[in-house]
């Protein structure tokens, strides 16, 4: 009897305790990776693009690789 006892306080705890955000929203910013060098003809155009996103998307990180001349 106490085993029966003690494996369902087992299980009603671990059901108290179980994930209740499951379903919760949680928030998530989106990350802009731009490779550029000074070489590239497009990289300008580009970074109007990346301006563009970021002033759509205010949470969006963005991030900018600047390879060698």
């Amino acid at each position: 009897m106490k085993k029966l006892l003690l494996f369902l306080s087992l299980i009603a705890f671990i059901a108290l305790i179980g994930p209740t955000s499951s379903f919760a929203q949680t928030q998530r910013n989106p990350v802009l990776e731009e490779f550029t060098g000074t070489w590239c003809q497009w990289c300008p155009c580009g970074h109007d693009i990346m301006e563009q996103i970021k002033a759509a998307i205010p949470n969006s990180i963005m991030i900018g690789y600047h390879g060698p001349a």
